[in-house]
């Protein structure tokens, strides 16, 4: 992560299991807690963050095992397998390889990844863009195509401020396409702060979804039927998004659900009785 950069604990432990680090989620929270209480980690309001000297150890190492390559280090001298772009690129695009590459994360310029060319994918986790050129449909378009993906993250930056102002335009992610139902080995999806008005029915055709995550979309107003095929589904989380009562319908069906988090919907009222259901 970049210098004074918080981060959620279910998107690193998440992060962690796709990357085969973990074989099941508590082995990868014990491991978090593990970290936090040996101060690796350091608790940042609901967040967590890693202190500045922490860091740099961290970095060091990293650098001399070849463990994860950084824009902010320069040329990368062998086969890159775990990019991080933490810093604006150079005109030339680091003389990558992007094929090896298997873990990408992105907090710059996400928009200039050539997403076609990481077939081999399996981690993509792009927290932040802003401004001009910043990820469209798509790009979120090719990234259906990454066939190995295991864990998709997203975030944008768009508010409810954004919405009211009408401001968001061109500059950010407005739909998922039906292609994302070719990502059969998908199980985290998330996609934040975007200006996504629907999710499509194919959505219902990813078997192996364990965690979904659609949450700060305000112009979100329905979840499809089709998510209730979802039956692996442990964690869904709609929290700021406009989904509306009938929903309740839909999530009664995810029998494996753990996590729910409906807060700051403003059409969902009420929580049903049926809820003791799951």
């Amino acid at each position: 992560y970049p210098e004074r950069h918080n981060f959620k604990r279910d998107d690193l432990v998440r992060r962690w299991i796709a990357e085969g680090f973990a074989g099941k989620e508590e082995a990868a929270e014990d491991y978090f807690d593990e970290l936090v209480s040996r101060g690796f980690l350091e608790k940042y309001y609901y967040d967590y963050i890693i202190g500045p000297m922490m860091r740099n150890y961290l970095r060091q190492k990293l650098r001399e095992d070849n463990f994860i390559t950084c824009t902010s280090d320069g040329v990368p001298s062998s086969p890159v397998v775990r990019l991080c772009i933490d810093d604006n690129w150079p005109s030339s695009d680091l003389g990558i390889d992007w094929h090896h590459i298997r873990s990408l994360v992105v907090f710059k310029e996400a928009e200039r990844v050539p997403y076609k060319h990481l077939q081999h994918l399996r981690v993509l986790d792009a927290q932040k863009y802003t401004g001009d050129g910043a990820l469209g449909n798509q790009h979120l378009k090719d990234m259906c195509g990454l066939l190995r993906l295991r864990h998709l993250l997203l975030s944008g930056v768009l508010q409810w401020e954004d919405i009211i102002l009408g401001v968001h335009g061109d500059q950010t992610i407005t739909e998922i396409p039906r292609e994302i139902a070719r990502l059969q080995y998908l199980e985290t999806l998330e996609v934040r702060k975007t200006g996504i008005r629907r999710l499509p029915a194919e959505m219902g055709d990813l078997k192996q979804l364990k965690a979904l995550d659609v949450s700060c979309n305000p112009e979100l107003a329905e979840l499809p039927r089709e998510i209730g095929n979802l039956q692996h589904l442990e964690r869904l989380r709609i929290h700021r998004t406009s989904i509306r009562e009938q929903a309740w319908e839909i999530i009664g069906t995810l029998k494996k659900l753990k996590t729910l988090d409906v807060s700051g919907n403003p059409e969902l009222s009420r929580i049903p009785r049926d809820i003791g259901k799951l």
